[in-house]
């Protein structure tokens, strides 16, 4: 896997400088370059941390590598360089994980032009090409009774008799279903009147007032229980009503 496609989040750069001996672009004289040069098209791309690791240095330098960041990746055991930045977005001592941003391609320093300018050291003090670098990611180890369905829960204990209700379910045991209330005398759609008034319902109505009582209404619902009653909705006042105090309107 490339760095930079790492670095940038994305594929379309294009690489500007060789790793190794080259022509210095200042003076035209032989020079070491211990990095590779990515092009952005003068966009200031954001630059990403590959993994977990700590930053070792940021801000500027005062010299040729203008604002820098340099981060060591302990799994790796290299560090990485990123020079010339515009902006730099992370501090010294800094931990970052994989997608932190350590700030903005640019062209300070000793630069030609916008510009990201990264290198590759190893612990020892020597560098690698960056542009041949095979960086692998980590492999992300799977978590104990991890599946799709108990990711992010707790394990199941180990198992014990009698049976505990994590163990049940951890097992995938049925739980009972909640009892369904019994069929009402009235369907959805039936027409009923109120028998007695001015006692309490829910929700939206404390008491039902004695003139909705002359009045006809719909069944909205199956019968459920409420308020340890069975009940059905009425769709004009929106309220359950106890199947108890509801007649049928024939016909």
């Amino acid at each position: 896997m490339k760095l930079a496609d790492e670095i940038f989040r994305r594929t379309d750069w294009r690489k500007t400088s060789d790793f190794g001996m080259r022509k210095d672009p200042f003076t035209g004289q032989p020079a070491d370059h211990r990095g590779t040069d990515y092009g952005t098209g003068g966009a200031a791309w954001p630059q990403h941390a590959l993994e977990d690791g700590v930053v070792l240095a940021a801000g500027a330098s005062g010299d040729t590598r203008g604002n820098y960041v340099a981060v060591s990746y302990p799994r790796l055991g290299v560090k990485l360089l990123h020079y010339h930045l515009d902006a730099v977005k992370v501090k010294k001592g800094q931990a970052v994980v994989k997608g932190t941003v350590l700030g903005t391609t640019g062209t300070t320093g000793r630069s030609t032009g916008v510009h990201a300018h990264i290198g590759v050291q190893r612990a020892d003090g020597s560098y690698l090409n960056p542009h041949e670098y095979d960086y692998q990611p980590p492999v992300r180890e799977a978590l104990p009774l991890e599946s799709a369905k108990s990711a992010g829960k707790p394990a199941c204990p180990a198992k014990v008799k009698p049976a505990t209700a994590q163990q049940k379910a951890c097992t995938g045991t049925p739980r009972p279903a909640a009892p369904k209330p019994p069929a009402g005398p009235f369907g959805v759609g039936d027409k009923v009147r109120i028998k007695r008034t001015g006692i309490p319902y829910f929700p939206g109505i404390v008491n039902i007032p004695a003139r909705v009582g002359e009045l006809m209404h719909t069944v909205d619902s199956e019968p459920q229980g409420k308020g340890g009653k069975r009940c059905v909705r009425l769709r004009e006042i929106n309220t359950w009503c106890d199947v108890d105090n509801l007649e049928k309107v024939q016909g």
